[in-house]
């Protein structure tokens, strides 16, 4: 093919992908500032903080959230790159602008990603009509469209996979990468890794089994070094940035998701977008998983790869031609089941091999969403699947045969996109008219040093999960991005538990010390954004309100001035310090009504919340059964403790039961609990007792890891129970604990 008809056909792929993503998008492809691929969830929070950084970030860290400690950059959904880049250009930026380009470049990388596919079509001889019409249909299918309306669009570069794809495909078929080749293989995986570093660590990983699989053919061990070096550049560039910016955290080590969000046999061959899925889902029952364990490679190129190797065993090519494809074959099947093994978390199922590599290498499962490392195998698939459609075409009918696989393969496609990708498209809600309604006629950012948000809003870790009413957090974005001010609060997906659970402790009880102010650079006050249309606050959360003076009231949220010295109820904690040691020798309820405590005193622990003793625990298991008086009815508080720890996902639940003529059961879940003393969280919910209860039990539930449980009370509402010789007010320890 000469040099000039070759850029005609990119030119004529960059376009077509273009039109199509027009036809799709609409209104959203033309007025790019006008719309949001996702609003709320994730991707509020990436337009969030890539928009924060455009305007008031410096340097390489994020600054927006987790005050005043911070977070960096390239640990956060935030389009890391790209926050970076417009920063430099804020002057003759808006906010619409910084969507607006985020947007478009996303559609212009996306043609990009096209060219490099069909230059790897060439590479391999594909016929040129055939590879033009199935590059476009592998590229609107790939699993990566996905990621638009699931708010996960810092993933949604294609670009990295095929250019990575026609890089691995040139240097093992041509054996000759240009140092251009080199260059841009370089600057685009440190450049979007770093922006989101799931994407070069899957491409580095797909370099990588690549290297493994060259390393074991006669000839080929320079290749495998070639991509064994060039991987290892990639990831040193990127640990620099990492290491360079990161804070002293202890972030949960083996996070949730590696083997929830594992692909399975299921998500290649019936993903739920798949067009074999919709033609059986009235015959079939399938449970699955969230999207991220969906790889759907489409009906044509899995009934190719299946049928067309054996019907064309015998028809071979030029001796030179099959044997490089015989290579690639070779090294794409094993590099395909290498990262099918870590993908699908088969070895994490084995109890010695969990326990003993993933569980004490963190690394080996640091990553939420395993399935996405398959997605390699999805352009590798498709491309086998042309390869075989175009050895098709050389038979007497195979011409209609193609044309018949390619409009199903196109019908499926346009199934995927209308029905799973481009499903809906959201008005652009943060607009410089809505953030400037929050001007400094409302908000003066100079008197205040940061911001907190009412109900608290902190999350994603795998420690806590405790999100925010929707009308507080986006009215804290609006308000943050038009004052310049952080948050306390982080919604962060890998902060960490000591950070987290801090920014929770500031609206926690009354009685418990709040050591956030330990570490507020100054005593200007916090600006508080209180929401109207929340209704299960807790006292904790109601106290900083009360506290706090009101300056600005809307329909649906309150902005209030909260002092610093104001965080801490000292007056409280000291007057219930002085009634627990007027009684330092007594437990009794001011009421005189039945309660009931355990403190695991007779089991020796040297971790305990209130010594000598607690109960530690590594399995499911009830650990108290006790009898009331079946006098006894109506609502009462349960609080239990349990200790955090960092080095393993997961948080226990506890079923509280009571066991009678009736059975009442309540679950309280660890993970949404809004009192903390850092080290340990108060588990605390309201059992309704029914009339004639004779039992209360208590299960621990959801153990995945050995936890230690302490301070057990049941208390009727509203009664004060007064425990002296351990220092608990209703099972509360008061004030600020010692060192």
């Amino acid at each position: 093919m000469n040099i000039q008809k070759s850029y005609l056909h990119y030119l004529g792929i960059f376009l077509l992908a273009q039109a199509i993503l027009a036809i799709y998008l609409g209104q959203a492809f033309w007025r790019p500032s006008d719309f949001v691929f996702t609003f709320g969830g994730d991707g509020a929070m990436i337009y969030y903080n890539m928009i924060f950084h455009t305007f008031y970030g410096e340097g390489l860290m994020l600054s927006n959230m987790n005050y005043p400690r911070f977070d960096s950059l390239f640990m956060t959904d935030g389009q890391a790159s790209f926050a970076i880049f417009f920063s430099w250009f804020r002057e003759w930026m808006t906010p619409e602008s910084v969507i607006g380009w985020s947007h478009r470049l996303h559609y212009l990388l996306f043609g990009l990603a096209g060219i490099f596919l069909y230059k790897t079509m060439e590479l391999v001889k594909i016929n040129e009509w055939l590879g033009f019409v199935s590059t476009l249909l592998i590229l609107f299918l790939n699993p990566l469209m996905f990621r638009l309306q699931a708010g996960h669009f810092g993933l949604f570069y294609p670009l990295v996979f095929t250019y990575t794809f026609y890089y691995v495909t040139k240097l093992i078929v041509e054996n000759k990468p240009s140092i251009a080749d080199i260059v841009g293989l370089l600057i685009i995986l440190v450049f979007f890794g770093l922006n989101n570093i799931y994407i070069s660590i899957i491409n580095v990983c797909f370099m990588m089994t690549l290297a493994l699989a060259l390393v074991f053919i006669k000839k080929e061990k320079k290749k495998a070094a070639h991509l064994l070096i060039t991987g290892t550049i990639v990831m040193a560039i990127i640990y620099f940035f990492l290491h360079l910016t990161e804070i002293d955290s202890d972030r949960v080590e083996i996070q949730w998701g590696y083997n929830a969000n594992s692909l399975n046999l299921r998500s290649i061959f019936i993903a739920p977008v798949s067009l074999l899925y919709k033609l059986l889902i009235g015959h079939i029952d399938i449970k699955y998983t969230g999207g991220e364990t969906w790889m759907n490679i489409g009906i044509i190129p899995l009934l190719t790869l299946i049928i067309a190797p054996l019907a064309l065993m015998k028809r071979s090519r030029k001796l030179h031609e099959a044997q490089n494809m015989r290579l690639l074959a070779n090294v794409f099947l094993i590099s395909s089941a290498l990262l099918l093994l870590y993908s699908s978390a088969i070895l994490y199922q084995i109890g010695f091999i969990r326990e003993h590599i993933f569980h004490q290498m963190s690394i080996a499962s640091m990553f939420k969403a395993s399935g996405r490392f398959a997605t390699p195998i999805y352009f590798m698939a498709t491309l086998f699947a042309v390869y075989h459609l175009d050895r098709i075409l050389k038979f007497k009918y195979g011409l209609p045969i193609v044309i018949i696989a390619l409009f199903i393969w196109g019908n499926e496609t346009n199934l995927y996109l209308s029905q799973n990708a481009f499903t809906e498209m959201h008005k652009n809600q943060f607009t410089s008219e809505k953030i400037d309604h929050f001007s400094e006629d409302i908000v003066n950012p100079a008197e205040f040093q940061a911001m907190y948000t009412l109900p608290v809003m902190v999350g994603w870790n795998d420690k806590f999960r405790i999100q925010s009413n929707f009308s507080s957090e986006y009215n804290s974005i609006l308000v943050s991005l038009a004052t310049g001010l952080p948050m306390i609060n982080g919604m962060l997906s890998r902060i960490g538990v000591t950070d987290g659970e801090r920014a929770i402790q500031m609206a926690a009880h009354p009685l418990i010390y709040k050591e956030i102010v330990e570490i507020l650079p100054g005593d200007k006050p916090i600006l508080l954004i209180y929401s109207k249309l929340h209704e299960d606050y807790t006292e904790g959360e109601l106290y900083l309100r009360n506290k706090s003076e009101l300056i600005h009231e809307q329909s649906d949220i309150e902005l209030r001035k909260l002092n610093v010295d104001e965080i801490n109820d000292r007056s409280l904690q000291d007057s219930i310090l002085a009634v627990l040691d007027d009684h330092s020798d007594t437990i009794f309820s001011s009421e005189q009504t039945f309660f009931k405590t355990e403190k695991f005193d007779d089991i020796s622990n040297y971790i305990h919340f209130s010594p000598p003793g607690a109960l530690k625990i590594d399995a499911e298991q009830e650990i108290l059964g006790f009898e009331i008086p079946d006098t006894i009815e109506g609502p009462h508080e349960i609080s239990i403790y349990y200790r955090v720890s960092n080095r393993l996902f997961g948080t226990p639940a506890f079923k509280i039961r009571a066991v009678g003529q009736t059975t009442a059961e309540v679950v309280l879940h660890a993970i949404s609990a809004k009192d903390n003393y850092i080290d340990w969280v108060r588990v605390s919910g309201i059992l309704d007792i029914p009339k004639g209860s004779s039992e209360i039990t208590v299960e621990v539930v959801g153990v995945n890891q050995e936890y230690i449980i302490d301070d057990f009370m049941l208390r009727k509402v509203n009664d004060r129970i007064i425990d002296g010789v351990h220092q608990f007010y209703n099972n509360f320890k008061v004030g600020k604990l010692p060192d």
